[in-house]
């Protein structure tokens, strides 16, 4: 992915869509700029670095973060009693403000101490990297990732401990478990108070483990009980930071790493169980999460300009069971992930969509589900940005996903045009097709120019089916019948009833005929390198309305619709809503189409009718289709309209249903006069083919059509059925 700096030239827009300014309002983004400038102020850092022996290191490190200009604070804490640390040591640069603080501790409390120095932060939160980190190039990431979702910790590592963290992670639902590990050396930040409770649970569960409060870094994610948020990155040190020995290759190290990580999950599963009592004298661990975003899996750009993330993690972290008695060691090194999985997390994760390096790619080793994102997060709000994404999927997939925007990457907005997108096929070095999509958001809509997250959701690659009878752009030939479900069909959940399903149905309705409308439109430039959506209907019949009989041997259809479908205008910027959930049939209409459709012509019951209610119109007709040609067959019909109708309609023969030839005789039809089961008068009309003239009694299709009246009354049809043996004779 790239980051377009200003000043490029404009890129050409495929489609012409000015009708389509659905947006953020100028009253939305200007209360988006002031919440990212409020949360500014509120989550100022203070930045922590540990000094033990590496004197040049720190001051390298102190260095990096004064002229970052990113912190109001910088605390030094000095664990080596025998050093004195001064400020004017590292207070160099004087053309920053930033006041440097210094603690020189009279004992080495190695890991505690970082949590000693923020919990004396004159601000809210604190950032804190060891000093032989070089954090600079993912600083301003981590901070803006930070103060968009500040209740959880935000730390940085490689992809394989990202991986190993992962496995290392708890959920149990009935005792409002949810945490998992997180080294925090190679730059992390968290909330002061976060700092300071850990110190209180240190001192209050390590009482008689004291030698292991000095790897407190152990348990701190774990005891904060949720997930951190990490970036996965390629760390790098800082240079000569390797001289001298450190804490973790001190004897016995791994050891108390061991029983640390075990008695972390140990005490958190038991403190949270035993909070089921509600016991006021107990220190209660965190219960319940205040995340404002999912897990994701994140990276940050070599520039330090945005993050690129996604919401498919290589391990289902939350369905994984966990029981204290047999998994107490799942975050400890027996514990390491092996196998295909982890190395090939680290040969395509997130970090290689970011790495200026087309060969490599983020993938995710599977076929993309409903839900599943990637997204960029440019750090703040910004206006007319322009940007490249190079994908090595599919260009059918990327066209059933849906871009999304969002100043704050919690609400969303759909970007329903191509305007300011062009799409480029190229090949990658490797000569595997590749297409680049540069995204020019000062040719965007009006009301889509500025934004801060860009996400593409495969919200509609499962339901393509919403797209499919709309992009055929044709009217579906449509049996309308009393459906029914296969025995034992409902168990289990369908598809329709998971989460966000009507969200991403009404989405998908809208972008149907979007997409549709635009390249219709676009289509009269005839530009070959377009992909034309079929402009001509191939269908050989009209719009009929049909329904088949229960033994599936023929079928009743008409010409008459309840709805003058052609004639109902459309305009996209108004009417594009007209296929959702939003545009439902209601009143009488429905009501009575539903009493009195094709359906009860053939449903067995004389005493329920076909009708239209209104009178008949010249040119208007009911038919069956016999499925084949059939020679000598019988069948019936049974009306409730009057004969004075019945007599002015003529009966159409065909082959095809195409090429029609009138029966003019009345030989092999017999009318029976009857009532129905509610004493109306009907009549049954008989056909016996056997008898009809010579060169009638071969067909496949009959009509009957209203060729000879302008207006008299309803065509009602009650029943129709073949008849398989009769001993009817003419009249």
């Amino acid at each position: 992915m790239y980051h377009f700096r200003g000043n490029i030239k404009q890129i050409q827009s495929n489609y012409d869509d000015d009708e389509v300014s659905i947006g953020f309002s100028e009253f939305e983004l200007l209360q988006s700029k002031q919440r990212e400038i409020d949360l500014i102020q509120k989550y100022s850092l203070s930045a922590i670095v540990l000094h033990w022996k590496r004197s040049a290191s720190v001051a390298r490190a102190v260095n990096n973060l004064v002229n970052s200009k990113l912190f109001k604070e910088i605390i030094i804490w000095n664990n080596n009693p025998k050093i004195t640390l001064k400020k004017a040591q590292f207070q160099k640069n004087t053309n920053f403000l930033v006041d440097i603080r210094i603690i020189n501790s009279k004992e080495n409390l190695k890991d505690e101490a970082k949590y000693r120095a923020c919990a004396k932060a004159q601000n809210i939160a604190c950032f804190y990297v060891d000093d032989d980190w070089d954090a600079s190039f993912y600083l301003k990431s981590l901070i803006a990732d930070f103060r968009a979702d500040p209740y959880v910790l935000h730390s940085v590592t490689d992809p394989g401990t990202f991986y190993t963290n992962l496995m290392w992670s708890y959920f149990d639902k009935n005792i409002n478990l949810h945490t998992g590990f997180s080294w925090i050396g190679c730059g992390s930040i968290f909330l002061r108070e976060y700092a300071q409770r850990h110190i209180q649970y240190l001192h209050t569960y390590l009482k008689n483990n004291r030698n292991l409060i000095h790897l407190s870094d152990v348990f701190f994610s774990i005891w904060l009980n949720d997930i951190p948020s990490q970036f996965n990155m390629y760390i790098r040190n800082l240079p000569q930071s390797r001289t001298g020995s450190s804490f973790s290759s001190s004897s016995n190290f791994l050891q108390y790493q061991y029983q640390s990580s075990i008695l972390a999950i140990r005490i958190l599963e038991y403190n949270l169980r035993w909070n089921q009592s509600n016991n006021k004298n107990n220190i209660k661990f965190s219960r319940t999460q205040k995340r404002r975003f999912p897990y994701y899996v994140k990276s940050s750009n070599p520039n330090d300009e945005f993050i690129f993330y996604t919401n498919i993690l290589p391990i289902d972290i939350e369905h994984i069971s966990f029981n204290i008695s047999k998994d107490f060691n799942r975050g400890t090194r027996k514990n390491l992930p092996r196998g295909s999985g982890v190395s090939f997390f680290a040969s395509h994760t997130t970090l290689k969509a970011v790495d200026n390096n087309p060969s490599t790619c983020w993938r995710i080793g599977r076929n993309t589900q409903q839900g599943e994102f990637f997204a960029m997060d440019f750090l703040y709000i910004r206006t007319n940005l322009s940007f490249a994404i190079i994908i090595g999927h599919t260009r059918e997939l990327q066209n059933n996903i849906d871009m999304n925007l969002s100043f704050d990457g919690l609400w969303w907005i759909t970007y329903p045009s191509m305007n300011g997108i062009t799409i480029r096929s190229q090949n990658s070095t490797t000569n595997k097709q590749q297409y680049m999509i540069i995204f020019n958001s000062s040719q965007f809509n009006l009301g889509f120019r500025s934004f801060r997250y860009v996400a593409f959701n495969a919200n509609l690659v499962y339901l393509s089916d919403v797209f499919f009878s709309i992009w055929l752009n044709d009217i579906p030939s449509q049996f309308n019948i009393d459906i029914r479900s296969l025995p034992g069909s409902d168990i289990g959940l369908p598809f329709s009833s998971s989460s966000n399903f009507l969200q991403y149905q009404y989405q998908s309705s809208i972008l149907a005929i979007r997409i549709l409308e635009h390249n219709l439109r676009w289509n009269q430039s005839n530009n070959p390198n377009n992909i034309k959506f079929s402009r001509t209907s191939k269908r050989r019949f009209p719009y009929y309305i049909k329904s088949s009989d229960p033994n599936d041997e023929f079928i009743f259809y008409t010409n008459i619709l309840p709805i003058d479908i052609e004639h109902i205008p459309f305009n996209i910027s108004k009417d594009f809503e007209r296929g959702t959930r939003k545009n439902l049939p209601r009143g009488s209409g429905i009501s009575f189409f539903a009493s009195h459709t094709t359906l009860k012509a053939v449903d067995n019951n004389p005493s329920t009718c076909w009708r239209i209610g209104r009178n008949t119109r010249q040119g208007e007709f009911f038919a069956m289709d016999f499925l084949y040609i059939r020679t000598n067959l019988s069948f019936a019909l049974i009306i409730g309209h009057t004969r004075e109708l019945q007599n002015n309609i003529d009966m159409n023969l065909s082959f095809d249903g195409l090429w029609w030839i009138i029966y003019p005789s009345k030989k092999g039809i017999t009318i029976r006069s009857q009532n129905s089961a509610s004493k109306k008068q009907q009549y049954m009309i008989i056909f016996n083919s056997t008898q009809f003239n010579l060169g009638f009694r071969s067909f496949r299709y009959v009509a009957f059509n209203a060729s000879r009246i302008s207006y008299l009354e309803e065509f009602q049809v009650c029943d129709v059925k073949i008849i398989t043996s009769t001993n009817t004779t003419t009249s």
